[in-house]
């Protein structure tokens, strides 16, 4: 390769001069792109304990936090340069109390704060750090809640609302019972609502002594304008019933993105068993779309008749 550089340029071959100029040229601009797209990379963080820690616990710790991270390849260039320098330290951890679960994203807080905008973080194992002088127990609780919503007309909620992080790990000293399986977030009360609702909400511990892996989750409701609709949904029926009339005007709110999917297929009206008498019966819709709200249909009371074959 040193030979024909020097024979390009040595000689007074100016096309050859002229293509190894744009040879790199182009080597240049593919760097330049690659480096604009987004790529995934993979990076090993050290950690260094406390003697104290490393005395007292009776968890495995882990030498090290593997971390994959997702962004520009500018930007993975220069976390990948400051990675190879980090190391967790955990010294500030002996003011506390020797039972301690921290989150790994929190022990890596330094690292990733000047690229919080640039890289995010697509997997990081462990997902917590135990530094424990006892034993722990641990279960994964789904986080639940409730939200009022007082919305502007002609604004609906669009679709299921939905908690991130939608579980949370959480630890006790004494075995934590079975039937234990949610953990409940505050009530969320808003007025005059006209857009989506993202709020951060505070998780209530199920008893005192719990430890959770983080004390907040987010709320995200989808918000749209609405619009109503009417529609002709026939009675569900049985062999050899009949009812007059055969079906029910059904009146909702839909979104206005929903409207196109929004037919009575989508619905189901059932008679109430039971309930009336042998010429009459009473109706209810038994099944609607998700995104139906303000359901009203009409008539609720309808004529049965009974075929006979005998």
């Amino acid at each position: 390769m040193k030979k024909l550089i020097r024979k390009l340029i040595g000689g007074s071959n100016k096309q050859g001069i002229s293509f190894l100029l744009c040879v790199l040229l182009a080597a240049f601009i593919w760097v330049i792109n690659a480096l604009n797209e987004t790529h995934s990379s993979s990076v090993v963080i050290p950690i260094v304990y406390d003697k104290e820690i490393s005395k007292n616990s009776t968890h495995p710790l882990p030498p090290s936090i593997q971390v994959e991270v997702k962004g520009r390849g500018f930007s993975l260039w220069g976390f990948n340069r400051e990675a190879r320098k980090y190391t967790i330290h955990t010294p500030y951890l002996t003011s506390r109390t020797k039972d301690t679960i921290i989150s790994t994203k929190d022990a890596i807080f330094g690292l990733m704060h000047n690229y919080s905008k640039d890289i995010s973080v697509v997997d990081i194992k462990p997902s917590q750090l135990i530094f424990s002088g006892v034993e722990f127990y641990s279960k994964k609780l789904a986080v639940k809640g409730a939200f009022e919503l007082n919305f502007q007309t002609p604004y609906i909620q669009s679709g299921p609302s939905i908690y991130y992080p939608d579980s949370i790990w959480v630890y006790s000293n004494e075995k934590i019972p079975t039937e234990i399986s949610d953990i409940i977030a505050e009530t969320v009360i808003v007025k005059n609502v006209s857009h989506q609702v993202f709020k951060k909400v505070k998780l209530k511990k199920p008893f005192p002594n719990y430890r959770l892996l983080q004390n907040n989750a987010w709320l995200l409701v989808p918000v749209e304008e609405g619009t109503e609709i009417s529609l002709e949904v026939p009675i569900q029926t049985q062999y050899g019933e009949t009812f007059i009339p055969s079906s029910v005007t059904v009146t909702c709110l839909v979104p206005m993105s929903k409207y196109p999917l929004t037919h009575p297929k989508k619905f189901r009206v059932s008679h109430l068993k039971d309930v009336g008498d042998h010429e009459k019966a009473f109706v209810q819709v038994t099944h609607a779309p998700y995104w139906a709200n303000r359901i009203m249909y009409t008539p609720q009371l309808v004529h049965k008749l009974t075929k006979s074959f005998e």
